[in-house]
């Protein structure tokens, strides 16, 4: 064997280690994607809005807004709980059946339109329960 074959083999074999290494990073990579909580889907709690809310964090705000509307957790509350669970309404109309939180400003970046997000919820003809809630982007 000589010199050029030696330095040869051995970046060969350097190569195939790399690539085997890259190989074993990717794997781990998806598999931590893959079960990680930080891709799943928000799950809604009122400790965390009322917390973003006294933080002024939008983008929590927003999420667990979305995460409250999706999983129907408002849905049947009575006004009281609404308060205890969200925290005070920005807004209340409509004969006090109207409740509106502001979720802050949302600046579209692509396709402009910007204003305050927010989150709906109605309440029955009485006024007692939670019937509807959706939240409003004015990107929407």
């Amino acid at each position: 064997m000589t010199g050029r074959q030696v330095i040869a083999g051995t970046r060969r074999a350097t190569a195939i280690v790399a690539t085997l290494g890259l190989l074993a990073v990717a794997a781990l990579c998806a598999h931590l994607v893959a079960t990680s909580d930080v891709f799943a889907e928000t799950e809604f709690s009122g400790a965390a809005f009322r917390a973003a809310t006294a933080t002024r964090d939008g983008g929590a705000m927003r999420d667990q807004a979305h995460a409250a509307v999706d999983s129907h957790a408002l849905i049947g509350l009575s006004p009281a709980s609404l308060r205890r669970t969200l925290g005070p309404p920005s807004r209340i109309g409509q004969r006090k059946r109207h409740y509106v939180w502001d979720l802050g400003e949302v600046s579209g970046f692509v396709f402009g339109g910007s204003g305050i997000a927010q989150l709906y919820v109605d309440l029955d003809a009485g006024g007692s329960r939670a019937e509807r809630s959706a939240v409003y982007e004015p990107t929407d």
